[in-house]
């Protein structure tokens, strides 16, 4: 939101010092200047002829805007992203979006429509509710509960291998890109944000060149070490950021900080956080950074360790061992997530018209994912041929 600010607006603002992005003055002062830019052009006219009206500014992202939108013509209620047509990733989301429709994926945003209008490409998308990043923060306590964490870590899991499933790796994996649904599906996670991410697989199934040189793509707080290295990135670099990702919902926070008031010059920040990213790996660190996270984690981060760039990962083990953990703590798929309030506001927002409660719906897509889980329990737990014999016990505190 602070890209939104200009000259004017800072005047306006006493105290810069002391700017809170949660006053609602302010909110409202950003959100009429948002609605001042998008009213001399409220009206986008897609490829397929079809009006979209702009009604209200969502967020801002690297490359461009998001504003909630209606069609015209049915009334319906989407997303809609621009960007700038001479700096712009929407190309490439779209062609991701258009492939996870045609293959029916359940935990993707949907693609609806896209076009071009003046100086902007945009696309339009299925509207979600509040990602995870502003669910956690939401929290006293930053982080959520084990119930929650688990739940959450299978659904995420499970939305990243349907996008990999397709041949896409997303190469910025992080909170703020996972989002739940609404309505019937406000108990769904999905995935978007497509701006970074490759197919990594031809058409025939075959894999796609490795380039030895790349450059730094992602987000330098749930970066995995190939991209710190400038290396080109594969399926297990999105599980490395996954990891990184569930140890921060789960505990509140990573051992290295990238917090944008830092005044240090971008590649300094990311060389420190790479070297925090490597002492984790040694025994002691390892066990400090995993200790207040769910109890499998570092035997999950240990698997991606040791997988090989171009290895498929091991979701169903580690999906098996969530799973596995699920029992032990006695959790359920229809206990109320931590960022819901009561049981009886849940039964209020989670039924739809056909009586289809959301919780349903979300075991429905994920059911769609799962492997039959006892062949897997009798496979290996790890990237090689372990016996599922040394699976940890994991213990509930």
């Amino acid at each position: 939101m602070e890209a939104l600010s200009n000259s004017k607006t800072d005047k306006n603002i006493q105290g810069k010092e002391n700017f809170n992005p949660n006053n609602n003055s302010i909110k409202k002062e950003i959100n009429g200047k948002c609605d001042t830019m998008i009213g001399m052009n409220k009206f986008f006219v897609s490829m397929n002829s079809k009006v979209y009206r702009l009604e209200r500014y969502l967020g801002k992202g690297g490359y461009g805007e998001v504003y909630e939108c209606m069609c015209e013509a049915t009334k319906k209620i989407y997303a809609l992203k621009r960007e700038n047509i001479l700096q712009t990733k929407i190309p490439n989301e779209i062609e991701v979006l258009k492939r996870a429709c045609e293959c029916d994926c359940k935990q993707i945003c949907k693609y609806i429509d896209d076009g071009r209008q003046d100086d902007y490409l945009f696309v339009v998308m299925t509207l979600l509710g509040k990602d995870l990043s502003k669910l956690r923060h939401e929290r006293k306590t930053k982080h959520f509960s084990t119930n929650t964490s688990i739940r959450v870590g299978l659904l995420t899991l499970s939305a990243i291998r349907e996008l990999h499933e397709i041949s896409v790796i997303s190469r910025d994996i992080k909170p703020s890109n996972f989002a739940l649904g609404i309505n019937k599906e406000c108990r769904n996670i999905y995935i978007f944000d497509f701006g970074l991410s490759r197919f990594y697989r031809n058409q025939d199934g075959s894999m796609l060149p490795v380039k030895h040189h790349s450059i730094f793509r992602g987000t330098t707080r749930y970066a995995s070490l190939r991209a710190h290295k400038k290396l080109e990135l594969g399926r297990r670099d999105d599980l490395e950021s996954w990891l990184y990702v569930m140890v921060e919902l789960s505990t509140g926070a990573l051992p290295w900080r990238t917090s944008k008031k830092m005044k240090k010059k971008k590649n300094q920040l990311k060389e420190e956080v790479y070297r925090a990213k490597l002492r984790i790996r040694l025994d002691d660190e390892r066990k400090k950074f995993f200790r207040n996270s769910l109890p499998i984690l570092d035997y999950v981060f240990m698997m991606i360790d040791g997988l090989s760039f171009e290895a498929n990962p091991p979701y169903e083990q580690i999906q098996y061992m969530f799973e596995k953990l699920m029992l032990e703590a006695n959790v359920k798929w229809d206990d109320i997530y931590d960022w819901e309030e009561t049981r009886t506001i849940l039964s209020k927002q989670t039924m739809s018209v056909d009586g289809i409660t959301s919780t349903s719906a979300a075991m429905a897509t994920y059911s769609r994912c799962r492997p039959v889980l006892f062949q897997v329990a009798t496979t290996t737990p790890t990237a090689s041929t372990e016996s599922s014999s040394l699976l940890p016990k994991f213990h509930i505190e």
